[in-house]
């Protein structure tokens, strides 16, 4: 059905026990499928064989733009194979990869990918076993670039050294805006280098522990984030919530609000997305006031944000320069 439907948009078979057997089933449909843009394949069974099989179907589908293969078991060369998968495809835009074992061979394939794609816009490794010698490699591919906006590796074993690389790479990268590294405790000086970039206040880096503290500082974080980006895509959200809000009443629900973002071109994982719209919820009634929000009206109402950085330890800054 899925390789000759013309109509169907996303599909979500998440926690649906698919495992290495039904991964061969995906070839030929998302080879020739055309119309399909987001597929859930998250929260399934799939191991190495079923990894190999869906990024074959990956590297040749020409629709799909918004992917989640979350909470699967894709390791080795199952990791390579979806990794490579982004050498050559052209349309994916998002991509979750998060609760696997990519290591260090995925992480490998990613630098090589990385390096050459370029539609890419957010990719999600956390919890993904990455060390500091899979840091290394992704910030090798992350230098050449052009593309990336959103990068998540929240609780990951990174180093202090690595997170500096990583912030490194961060200011000379055009459009890679978006850090996340929650559950890392990072250093009083690795914030004193991100307070010293020249471009500190269009970038965005959410650390700390989990808890309820962390999320007001997290979403102090989005709300700088979304602040940005409203300003920067004013004309965009402002036809595409045109085009939503059928009765120009300024008022839409959550859900027609967060694909208007994704429309205008938000790149935010799926869990900071719903946590940023929650919270622009402010009546809590699951409409969002987009009008009142884009200018600056609401926005703005409210405390002066909290550092979104705690200092919890005290290291000397490390010269890493030219060792990227």
């Amino acid at each position: 059905m899925l390789e000759f439907n013309t109509t169907l948009k996303d599909l979500s078979l998440a926690g649906n026990h698919l495992g290495d057997k039904d991964g061969y089933l995906f070839i030929d449909p998302l080879k020739n499928n055309t119309s399909l843009t987001g597929l859930n394949l998250s929260h399934n069974e799939f191991s190495i064989t079923g990894a190999i099989h869906i990024g074959r179907a990956l590297a040749v589908n020409e629709s799909l733009t918004d992917v989640d293969i979350s909470w699967n078991s894709l390791r080795r060369q199952g990791a390579v194979a979806i990794a490579n998968a982004l050498r050559l495809n052209k349309t994916m835009e998002l991509l979750d990869l998060s609760w696997n074992g990519f290591g260090i061979e995925g992480t490998t394939a990613l630098q090589r990918s990385l390096s050459v794609n370029k539609t890419l816009k957010m990719l999600d490794l956390s919890n993904n076993r990455l060390d500091h010698d899979c840091a290394k490699k992704l910030c090798f591919g992350l230098k050449k670039n052009v593309a990336l906006e959103t990068l998540s590796l929240n609780r990951n074993p990174l180093s202090e050294e690595s997170v500096q690389r990583l912030l490194k790479v961060m200011e000379s990268h055009a459009s890679f805006n978006f850090l996340s590294i929650e559950g890392l405790v990072v250093s009083k000086s690795t914030v004193e280098l991100l307070q010293k970039l020249p471009v500190f206040k269009e970038k965005v880096v959410l650390q700390g522990d989990i808890g309820h503290l962390n999320r007001e500082m997290v979403l102090e974080s989005l709300k700088k984030w979304f602040g940005h980006f409203k300003d920067t895509r004013a004309n965009i959200l402002h036809d595409v919530t045109r085009l939503y809000d059928s009765k120009s009443s300024g008022v839409l629900s959550t859900e027609d609000f967060k694909i208007c973002l994704r429309t205008a071109g938000c790149s935010l994982p799926k869990g900071y997305l719903d946590l940023l719209v929650q919270s622009l919820d402010f009546d809590h009634t699951r409409t969002i006031n987009y009008r009142e929000i884009f200018t600056g009206e609401k926005l703005n109402k409210g405390e002066k944000p909290k550092m979104t950085f705690p200092l919890l330890m005290n290291t000397e800054l490390e010269d890493l320069d030219g060792d990227v």
